[in-house]
């Protein structure tokens, strides 16, 4: 598996590695660790910017160790991200919204959610669930369309405090401004080396071989968008 680190303003790829782990989300913290490594420390101020792949306590935990400024949605923001209001069902647990302190949420028709238990996993994960009672929703006009065969709507929410905070810092006008970018700068170069480099398979055996693959495909995809820039600047001149 590749892991790329792009610089979000030029569409640039600043590091690239191969590895034998089958889920890239292992290798946050350790990809920047050899970003820093190349380039100094990362510090608190520049941005880091994932997708919900990286959702999990264990990496918002090593990220908060770092004091790295990181920007990484859980699934429920991803998907806001990618669509537009109107493709949101209206009862979807994304219309949910939750208060500051996460003590309850809210359905679309303003009914409070309060907190329940939460359940602590092996993995180290949790999973809190929102729930109010059978007979206000029971009694709610939507109550088929919302909850459908259950009495009551149970909302969950999977991650512990620093989890919340990332939420909260997702949601803000600051937080959707640094992400928004991603689909089309991040995401681009992948792209471009599987459509026109060749990369959608390795072509020799081997970590170290595929690294070196990776390396020069990264390379290679930073010209074309470098030349690219610089006929694009010329015609603008």
């Amino acid at each position: 598996m590749v892991h790329n680190v792009v610089e979000m303003n030029s569409g640039l790829t600043l590091y690239s590695m191969a590895t034998s782990y089958p889920k890239d989300d292992l290798m946050f913290v350790p990809v920047f660790d050899e970003y820093e490594s190349l380039y100094g420390e990362i510090g608190s101020e520049l941005p880091l910017v994932a997708d919900n792949g990286y959702w999990k306590d264990e990496i918002l935990e090593e990220i908060d160790e770092r004091g790295w400024n990181a920007y990484i949605p859980n699934k429920q923001l991803a998907t806001l991200f990618k669509k537009s209001p109107d493709e949101i069902w209206e009862f979807s647990k994304y219309n949910f919204p939750f208060s500051d302190d996460y003590s309850y949420c809210t359905c679309p028709n303003g009914h409070k959610l309060p907190r329940h238990n939460t359940k602590h996993y092996e993995n180290g994960q949790t999973k809190t669930f929102y729930y109010t009672s059978s007979k206000i929703c029971k009694n709610c006009p939507d109550h088929d369309e919302c909850c459908k065969s259950a009495d009551a709507r149970v909302i969950t929410h999977f991650g512990g405090d620093l989890a919340k905070e990332m939420f909260l810092k997702m949601e803000t006008e600051r937080g959707k401004e640094i992400y928004r970018p991603r689909f089309s700068k991040a995401e681009s170069p992948f792209a471009l080396s599987k459509e026109y480099l060749n990369m959608r398979q390795a072509r020799a055996r081997g970590v170290n071989q595929m690294d070196l693959q990776a390396k020069l495909t990264t390379i290679a995809s930073n010209i074309i968008k470098i030349n690219k820039y610089i006929h694009q600047n010329d015609i603008n001149t």
